[in-house]
């Protein structure tokens, strides 16, 4: 095992990133504070890959255990991290190596302070899974990590219920599991009354190890929320299975946000118009084009989905301004048997009056009833 080295940044608040040590030093200006993390990999054909955080509590892993693939492979997946005081936090990486490209970045590591930046920090949900599960329903947790505190109960640890109870006009998800070797799995996020599902899928059985499996989700939720298996089995190993909640309204300056879903297949190459707009706090959307405007030059959490048919390949670019390539989605692998989603998440640095759009090479699949092919962002920090 050996620590991860960066080699570039598209956002570095304060420079608490190091790339001499290869770590993040936390700033507290509080007791003790919540860190929401997103690791992503790059995984060569025919290798594994395994990254872990180091230095806070718990490690957090994105692990793809699996040689079997014929092309590169990607993926993220997001947690919290607990910590109480002035620390070096770092990723130590295992296994045969990562890739990454200039313009995909599909190797990254993003980091925010859920306690600095929202409002309601003290509805933050984080639980983490651990034993195997393949019967259908909610997924069964341990104890809280972060467990919601308001006048009354948040989260139901018997039904592992997050119930939305803020004024915010959004709430973030966060889902990850494991999929063990040659086993295919489904989950969904469920909001009660709610007439849309988000769901992620490993169809593909041609896996030799252990595979991560996770999405983020921004939707408006005003009831309780689940994370369900529908098919298939999980496995928790080094964490992996963990869900993720919170409101998102900023504590200081206006919020913004977006959420943008595709209920149908993209079937041409080209800027995707996402058909389903879920979320406009404070954003210009052109829906045609589903060209997004920055209104708030700040730091931003950008994240992109999507689902990848039996055999084929998926290349989705989030492009800035004159088609500039901020980061991607990247799987040339095709020798997979099912349908998969995979997505990446990354902190960037924007401008006010910049444009985003995403970029698709390749046809992806998405539906109604799973919506996995998704752009959603959120403001962090004014800069």
């Amino acid at each position: 095992m050996s620590p991860l080295s960066l080699n570039g940044a598209i956002a570095n608040r304060f420079s608490r990133y190091n790339f001499s040590t290869k770590s993040f030093r936390t700033r507290l200006n509080m007791p003790s504070q919540y860190l929401y993390t997103e690791i992503c990999a790059g995984v060569p054909p025919s290798t594994t890959a395994q990254l872990t955080t180091t230095g806070a509590y718990p490690p957090l892993t994105y692990s793809w255990m699996s040689t079997a693939q014929n092309g590169v492979d990607s993926g993220c997946r997001g947690g919290v991290l607990s910590v109480s005081n002035i620390l070096d936090i770092s990723i130590n990486q295992s296994g045969s190596g990562v890739y990454s490209s200039n313009d995909q970045k599909e190797t990254s590591w993003s980091m925010f302070s859920v306690t600095d930046t929202m409002k309601y920090a003290s509805q933050l949900l984080c639980v983490f899974g651990a034993t195997n599960s393949s019967a259908y329903g909610s997924l069964p947790f341990l104890s809280p990590l972060v467990n919601p505190v308001t006048p009354f109960r948040l989260y139901n640890a018997a039904t592992t219920a997050y119930t939305c109870t803020s004024d915010a006009s959004a709430y973030f998800f966060s889902l990850s599991v494991g999929v063990p070797t040659g086993r295919t799995a489904t989950v969904q996020l469920v909001i009660s009354g709610f007439g849309y599902t988000f769901e992620m899928t490993r169809q593909n059985t041609r896996t030799a190890g252990t595979t991560t499996l996770a999405r983020t989700v921004l939707v408006p939720c005003t009831s309780d929320a689940r994370m369900v298996l529908t098919g298939g089995e999980v496995v928790p190993e080094s964490n992996l299975i963990s869900f993720t909640a919170f409101p998102v309204e900023l504590k200081r300056g206006p919020s913004v946000s977006w959420a943008g879903y595709r209920t149908m297949d993209v079937t041409n190459t080209g800027p995707i118009a996402y058909d389903l707009w879920l979320v406009q706090e404070r954003i210009n959307v052109q829906t045609g084009n589903s060209i997004v405007q920055i209104p708030v030059s700040g730091y931003y959490y950008v994240y992109v989905s999507a689902g990848v048919g039996q055999g084929m390949r998926l290349v989705l670019s989030v492009l800035l301004n004159n088609n500039n390539p901020l980061f991607g989605v990247t799987r040339t692998a095709t020798d997979h048997n099912g349908v998969d989603t995979i997505g990446h998440g990354m902190v960037v640095l924007l401008s006010a009056n910049d444009q985003l759009r995403v970029f698709a090479a390749t046809e992806t699949l998405s539906s109604g009833t799973g919506l996995h092919t998704s752009f959603i962002g959120i403001l962090l920090y004014q800069a």
